[in-house]
């Protein structure tokens, strides 16, 4: 009789971790003549973000599209479970559909599954902007001390610009572009405002407006999981559409 309680233990025990394995897996749709990627979360964790590459079709091209709650601060949203996401690709006329290959996925709870480098790749965007979104935060704080003119401010940002440009000068042109994202974003707050226009306290209310968007943005990239400095991930890339976790 135990072992007949066991072995239906054991049996139940194998049904929830098979229950347990879901898929996070990726098709192409055309919307009105416009190639979407759909991506659909299976799992029990919602997803937080995901690598997906995508081959050109008829050339050798390639580029990357990086999906991230973190990295894209109010813009990109998690996967719930049984959730999916949409995601444009150019449009292709008179040629075959591109064809994306899942990289990497992140979970809520931190877990990482897919490609190594391409986690990499994810928590390296999320260190860069950590960094970037503090100094840019703190910059700005220190223009409305300071009481920065429109034309002070947008000088001290290309300066601080122009330094973080050189600093990163050997890194990869993805590591130089999300290096160049915070300051982008402030310059072109300030840059809304007209030369001729804009008093003192209009100029730090913006700046002080922007600052706090900025340590918002910093808050949530040091509350990710996992934070950005650099991890150890799994090398899982036998499946190059589809992930099982």
């Amino acid at each position: 009789m135990r072992m007949c309680f066991l072995a239906m233990l054991l049996l139940m025990m194998g049904a929830t971790i098979c229950a347990q394995q879901q898929d996070v897996s990726i098709s192409v749709v055309t919307i009105d003549g416009h190639p979407m990627i759909t991506v659909s979360n299976g799992h029990s964790l919602a997803i937080e973000a995901f690598v997906i590459s995508v081959d050109m079709p008829d050339t050798s091209d390639r580029f990357m599209i990086h999906y991230d709650v973190h990295s894209n601060f109010k813009h990109d949203t998690a996967i719930p479970p049984g959730g999916s996401q949409q995601v444009s690709l150019p449009r292709i006329v008179g040629k075959e559909l591109p064809v994306p290959t899942l990289k990497a996925v992140v979970f809520s709870d931190g877990s990482i599954l897919g490609d190594g480098s391409s986690a990499q790749d994810l928590l390296a965007r999320r260190k860069i902007l950590l960094a970037r979104t503090e100094e840019v935060a703190a910059l700005l704080r220190s223009m409305v001390t300071q009481k920065f003119s429109r034309e002070q401010a947008l000088a001290a940002l290309q300066d601080a610009w122009k330094a973080s440009k050189e600093a990163v000068a050997g890194s990869s042109p993805l590591e130089r572009s999300w290096n160049d994202h915070v300051f982008y974003m402030a310059t072109s707050n300030l840059e809304h405002i007209p030369s001729s226009g804009g008093n003192e306290q209009d100029i730090s209310k913006l700046l002080n407006r922007v600052s706090r968007a900025l340590d918002d943005w910093n808050a949530d990239l040091k509350s990710a999981r996992p934070g950005p400095p650099k991890m150890s991930a799994p090398d899982v890339s036998t499946l190059p559409s589809q992930f099982r976790h």
